[in-house]
């Protein structure tokens, strides 16, 4: 197995008196699709914003190949792309001003935004739609668009926070087969979802979080061997977390 690309090692935060996220190592290794899941109130949001520097860790620290980004918020911006929930996209713009907005803010000349954006378009099968407004878009094209502006300056990895949140069952999947295809492509993912069947199709490793902290850790594959008896990935999960 390569080396990792990120390295939690042993982080921990507190607000006030109330731990959120206790002492949690894991590693996220390149092209790796790497899926946590855990009950609301978990600690998943906070472990991304502490990611992404919008927490301060309060102990350990946050890799990428050796260098702790927990102390540099350009490499973070280097590094890493975020796809919130909600959509990132400015409405009244349209898609390509979108993407160019994005790419200026990122320090793309002209040129590089041109090139990015129609390589990003062409992935995302939404290129023809590159001067329609951006609230004129489905619900499928948005979570594209969103695609296409965290992976602008061609990040490391790239955070999905509940991907296809209020997608139909079919642009459900499709947005997976492009999780899947991205990470071929060679970026690492880090997804929280609550759509736990896809989570189990696509996801290379899973970690479940509980009360901060990574309870379990493996392959969909050795989880359903372990809790062989369950039909359902949502009675693994259950199993799992059952007392956390």
């Amino acid at each position: 197995m390569p080396e990792p690309l990120i390295v939690f090692d042993h982080i921990s935060k507190k607000f006030g008196e109330k731990t959120v996220i206790k002492d949690l190592s894991l590693s996220i290794h390149p092209r790796e699709i790497f899926g946590i899941i855990g009950k609301s109130g978990a600690g998943k949001s906070t472990l991304l914003k502490m990611l992404i520097g919008f927490y301060r860790v309060d102990s350990g620290k946050i890799l990428f190949h050796d260098k702790d980004i927990t102390q540099n918020a350009h490499l973070i911006k280097q590094v890493v792309g975020f796809c919130t929930q909600d959509n990132s996209f400015y409405p009244e713009l349209t898609v390509f001003e979108n993407l160019a907005y994005y790419g200026r803010l990122y320090g793309l000349s002209s040129l590089e935004i041109q090139k990015r954006s129609r390589e990003l378009l062409d992935l995302m099968g939404i290129y023809t739609s590159k001067d329609v407004l951006a609230s004129s878009l489905s619900g499928g094209m948005k979570r594209r668009l969103d695609f296409s502006i965290a992976l602008m300056h061609h990040p490391h990895l790239l955070i999905l926070d509940e991907p296809t949140t209020g997608l139909d069952p079919l642009t459900e999947k499709k947005i997976w087969d492009l999780i899947q295809d991205l990470a071929s492509r060679g970026t690492s993912i880090l997804v929280i979802s609550h759509m736990l069947d896809f989570v189990e199709k696509y996801c290379n490793t899973i970690g479940f979080l509980a009360a901060g902290q990574i309870v379990a850790l493996g392959t969909p594959a050795h989880f359903r061997k372990k809790y062989s008896h369950k039909k359902t990935f949502a009675g693994v999960f259950e199993s799992v977390l059952e007392g956390h």
